[in-house]
């Protein structure tokens, strides 16, 4: 990498062609403008104390005087009475009927299913898949 000669940082960020970085001028030492601060008592020196003022004396209580926009509150209205809970009747049970079997059109217990009959073949094409991409990842590994 390059380095820069004088504070060791690259210069990736650097404009070809551009000028030195400018150097840096001695500054002051000490703490600056924004680092000092005023003590307390200081700041309480500088500001000059407000004088003491006395509450003015409160009027005399005027007996409150009605207002005219003010009304009497109408009373609540009375809930009515609730009617007696009764409870509801119970339902009656359901009336079950046993369904007769039928006696014709039953299926022989003999007969085959219809469908494939043997799962060799679904097997022995999974099988193949799998092998091929077996291979793949394992050439894939091997390559890098």
């Amino acid at each position: 990498m390059n380095r820069a000669r004088n504070n060791d940082a690259t210069d990736v960020f650097r404009v070809p062609g551009g000028s030195e970085p400018p150097i840096a001028r001695d500054l002051p030492s000490g703490p600056s403008e924004f680092t000092m601060f005023l003590s307390r008592s200081q700041v309480n020196a500088a500001i000059p104390p407000e004088p003491a003022m006395t509450p003015p004396p409160a009027p005399a209580a005027a007996p409150p005087t009605p207002s005219p926009f003010s009304l009497a509150r109408p009373p609540l209205p009375q809930a009515p009475a609730m009617p007696p809970m009764v409870p509801p009747p119970a339902p009656k049970p359901p009336q079950l009927a046993i369904p007769k079997a039928p006696t014709a059109g039953l299926p022989k217990l003999g007969a085959a299913a219809a469908g494939p009959s043997s799962f060799w073949p679904l097997i022995t094409v999974l099988t193949i898949l799998v092998a091929i991409g077996l291979l793949l990842v394992m050439y894939f590994v091997l390559k890098h």
